[in-house]
């Protein structure tokens, strides 16, 4: 049995230094201190010091964990990543995983919903990009499919009709039907996707047919901003559909 003779605060904030029989012994996290209510003149056996020593490890790795997350939201995943990457034992990840959940610091569920907030308000991705981004962050396909209901069809049109009108005017120079390809490329790489379909019936048979309409497309898009679809349906364009996600 060791006796403890002093506790001492460090200058870095929260820990403690304890002296057993009037030598050094080790430092604690406050919160370790208080769990295990050490005081002056308290006798621990070696069972405890070696609990008091393990349960100040995951202390330690839990406040690097505040740390990490105190700059942005993070996933389950990338604080499991995050502390495998610090070499933290395997047996004190979830510990620390059940307290940072507990404490409402690790939601995956809101972390989904907060990103695809994010990225419909400030980028032009689609649903898929989206549901894709997610996936790579291991984040599941309840908490994905909650969280894309607040990216409705109407609002994916409006970012897909932007998009559009961005594609168009960089590629102003080309060809009308060279435009358009690149404009369906674009959309299509961020999973909007603009589709020309062969496949129907009013899939224009001279190219001159096909250059006219599109540049009446071009025109009324970056005149006025009319949505895609519509425009589409005024023209009788029925080779052009717009497919959201």
């Amino acid at each position: 049995m060791a006796k403890i003779s002093k506790i001492e605060a460090q200058k870095r904030p929260g820990r403690y230094n304890i002296y057993l029989d009037g030598k050094y012994a080790f430092a604690v996290a406050e919160s370790v201190l208080i769990k295990y209510r050490l005081m002056k003149g308290m006798e621990l056996d070696q069972a405890q010091l070696a609990q008091i020593s393990n349960d100040d490890e995951i202390a330690k790795t839990y406040n690097k964990m505040l740390d990490y997350l105190a700059h942005q939201l993070r996933t389950e995943h990338d604080v499991y990543e995050k502390m495998r990457q610090l070499k933290t034992p395997a047996e004190d990840i979830e510990p620390v995983m059940q307290k940072l959940r507990g404490l409402h610091l690790l939601d995956d569920h809101e972390y989904a919903a907060s990103y695809v907030r994010t990225v419909m308000n400030t980028e032009l991705k689609g649903p898929q990009v989206i549901r894709q981004k997610l996936r790579q962050k291991q984040i599941g396909e309840l908490d994905i499919d909650s969280a894309l209901a607040q990216f409705t069809p109407e609002r994916q049109l409006a970012n897909a009709t932007k998009l559009a009108k961005k594609l168009f005017k960089r590629y102003n120079k080309l060809s009308a039907r060279r435009q358009a390809e690149k404009v369906r490329q674009g959309l299509t790489l961020r999973r909007r996707s603009l589709i020309l379909s062969r496949k129907t019936n009013c899939w224009p048979k001279k190219r001159q047919r096909l250059g006219g309409a599109m540049r009446n497309a071009r025109r009324r898009i970056m005149k006025d901003g009319l949505k895609l679809s519509r425009l589409c349906i005024e023209r009788g364009l029925t080779w052009m559909r717009l497919s959201i996600g």
